[in-house]
């Protein structure tokens, strides 16, 4: 058998593999949005994990906070985000500071 009979073989074992390499690829990003969907990151302020619960959408309410990123905002956010809900935070950082909800930046529920 020459080379050239062996080959198409060899490419359609590559793209088989090419194939599962892109599914486990997508299995890992799926489960690591998953995980961010479900709790905060910690961060050196906040190094404790809060675990968000998922609501369905008949529940899950949207809801601005003015000054959320102020002691009173932050932790109304903490709460809210705990609850499952989506939160919009508004801050001018006058008086607040990015620090106080950074752990929920990557969370999808939460706009800053």
């Amino acid at each position: 058998m020459s080379d050239s009979a062996k080959r198409p073989a060899a490419a359609a074992t590559n793209g088989h593999d090419d194939q599962e390499t892109k599914r486990a690829r997508l299995a890992q990003i799926v489960q690591d949005q998953q995980l961010l969907a479900s709790q905060s990151i910690p961060t050196p302020h906040t190094p404790k994990v809060i675990q968000t619960v998922r609501l369905p959408d008949a529940l899950r309410k949207k809801i601005l906070i003015t000054g959320g990123a102020g002691f009173v905002g932050s932790h109304l956010t903490d709460r809210l985000m705990s609850e499952g809900h989506e939160v919009v935070v508004l801050d001018n950082f006058f008086t607040g500071r990015k620090a106080n909800v950074e752990h929920w930046l990557h969370h999808p529920n939460f706009s800053l």
